[in-house]
């Protein structure tokens, strides 16, 4: 997975504020929460785009065979980030410090 992939990934998990521990009830509750919020015809919070991204994810993880699926890929992804922090050489160097801070 190249770099350019892992950021392209959607964390579904991070759009809904959720614990990727969290159980079917919670992922409801919490995007019942978010939808009134951030829906298009909410006048002081409303935001489409956002709104979107959350149905989207709450689609993914209400389902149990989407949010298997899913979940592998979210481990895959997760271990190709946290391998930028091990491929540093030098971490007490500034260039390292600087890679772990904007990794």
């Amino acid at each position: 997975m190249t770099t350019t992939e892992v950021r392209a990934f959607e964390d579904h998990y991070e759009t809904l504020q959720l614990s990727p521990n969290a159980d079917s009830e919670t992922v409801d509750r919490v995007f019942r929460i978010l939808v009134r919020r951030y829906h298009p015809d909410n006048q002081e919070t409303g935001d489409p785009e956002r709104f979107t991204h959350i149905v989207k994810a709450h689609k993914i993880l209400a389902d149990p065979e989407a949010r298997a699926a899913y979940d592998v890929t979210y481990d895959e992804n997760r271990a190709s980030v946290l391998k930028i922090f091990d491929e540093t050489s030098k971490p007490e160097s500034y260039d390292g410090a600087k890679r772990i801070f904007e990794g």
